[in-house]
């Protein structure tokens, strides 16, 4: 029972008190005279981590089914938005940008840590995210929505870094980490570069598109690509 309800209280008297309570029993009676000699030494109390701070194998972490649902509310929303080129949607496509950063850095900064510390990590990501949302809607200016999202990238490469290399996790499990994590970063440097092609040379691209017509022009449709 106290291991279901206090788990924080079960992990200090199985680490300061082993001998009070788990397998190992009641208290030992005190030795006679004399056979403190024979008897063997008491074995040291195991570590035990707490709750919070027990990290599952790599292949056995819970999936983050809101940042995928985060995903594919970008997609939509950019879909809508590039299919209708009106405002609102534009902003639907920008917030769920930021709504996905959101999901990511709560996520992230909330992992191992205690239900409390995660629970502040969730208020404090809802609320700047909102304020964000709110501020780039009422000035209207992409500038900010971008340092917005950057900034967002940037809390996320360096959480995402501190978890692969800081906290103790089996090797195989923090080198399969380190070769996803370089694989997205590859992903959206790439993205980032078709999109400023897309952007420096849009009406090259256009006749270029014209010339070749459909379905190959599809090809060069590089900011739907990114």
């Amino acid at each position: 029972m106290t291991e279901n309800c206090f788990p924080e209280a079960y992990f200090a008297i199985r680490l300061y008190r082993p001998q009070l309570a788990g397998p190992r029993g009641p208290l030992p009676a005190h030795p006679a005279a004399g056979e403190s000699e024979n008897r063997e030494p008491t074995p040291k109390p195991e570590t035990i981590d707490p709750p919070h701070r027990q990290h599952a194998s790599f292949q056995t972490q819970h999936t983050d089914f809101p940042s995928i649902a985060a995903l594919f509310t970008v997609g939509i929303a950019s879909a809508i938005y590039h299919a209708t080129l009106r405002q609102g949607s534009q902003f639907c496509d920008e917030l769920s940008m930021l709504f996905l950063g959101g999901c990511l850095i709560q996520t992230l900064y909330s992992h191992g840590e205690t239900p409390a510390t995660a629970n502040l990590v969730t208020a404090v990501t809802a609320m700047g995210t909102l304020a964000v949302s709110g501020f780039c809607v009422w000035s209207g200016n992409i500038f900010h929505h971008f340092m917005a999202f950057s900034t967002m990238l940037q809390l996320i490469f360096a959480r995402t870094w501190v978890l692969i290399n800081v906290q103790s996790r089996p090797q195989q499990d923090r080198k399969t980490m380190w070769g996803r994590f370089i694989k997205v970063v590859g992903w959206l440097v790439l993205g980032y570069i078709v999109w400023n092609i897309d952007l420096k040379m849009c009406h090259q691209l256009r006749e270029l598109r014209a010339s070749i017509g459909l379905p190959w022009a599809w090809l060069l449709e590089l900011h739907g690509w990114w």
